[in-house]
């Protein structure tokens, strides 16, 4: 890519998608993004984890009835 369309690139992000603001004197608005971003992920986390608990319960007491379901046809 040659210089000067890389430059109209770099202006076209810094001003069509507010990529100027994060940089502005103080990085107030990067630290905001960075502090979103950090929120995200631990919802996220928590999230997964949650479902995840939840699935192998599941999985564990399917495994149970299916045991017990086995029992009850044997005997």
């Amino acid at each position: 890519m040659p210089e000067e369309q890389a430059f109209c690139v770099l202006v076209k992000m810094m001003f069509d998608y507010g990529l100027r603001d994060l940089f502005k004197q103080g990085f107030e608005e990067l630290h905001l993004r960075f502090y979103q971003l950090e929120r995200l992920m631990q919802v996220f986390c928590e999230l997964v984890s949650y479902l995840y608990s939840k699935m192998v319960l599941s999985s564990e007491n399917q495994s149970v009835k299916k045991k017990n379901l086995e029992k009850e046809t044997r005997g």
